[in-house]
């Protein structure tokens, strides 16, 4: 397997050359309008590549959802987190901020992959690479 580490430093150093289409802004969208931001997070920092953006595997979706993401900055902050509810909230909107959490790096972020369903760390892997497919790299 591929050392996810280098591959987040792939990332921070190629950003600009990255499609806008993999990248997302995490604090737009909210129903009133206001874009906050996570707390230690500037503004241009909350503009990520969604890594991983799933409903969780061990969880069935019907009228309700449990999902999990895994983001990357361009300062290579992992900005993660789960979002659960009824289908009438809008995932990551209507919990925004709380359902992120911030860390300053890949190794940092690590301790908590444990929270994630299975096979993550491979989905990731395979994201890098689409993103390396079409960056040209």
């Amino acid at each position: 397997m591929k050392n996810i580490t280098k591959e987040i430093k792939w990332i921070v150093d190629n950003w600009d050359k990255i499609p806008d289409k993999f990248k997302v802004q995490i604090n737009a969208g909210s129903y009133s309008g206001a874009m906050s931001n996570l707390p230690g997070l500037p503004s241009e920092e909350h503009f990520v590549v969604l890594l991983l953006d799933r409903q969780k595997h061990s969880v069935g979706r019907s009228w309700d959802f449990d999902e999990e993401r895994i983001a990357v900055n361009k300062a290579g902050k992992v900005i993660w987190g789960f979002d659960s509810g009824c289908s009438c909230p809008a995932p990551w909107v209507d919990s925004y901020p709380d359902c992120y959490t911030v860390t300053k790096s890949w190794k940092e972020f690590a301790v908590n992959i444990e929270k994630f369903d299975r096979d993550v760390l491979e989905e990731c892997l395979q994201k890098i690479e689409e993103i390396k497919k079409e960056t040209n790299v």
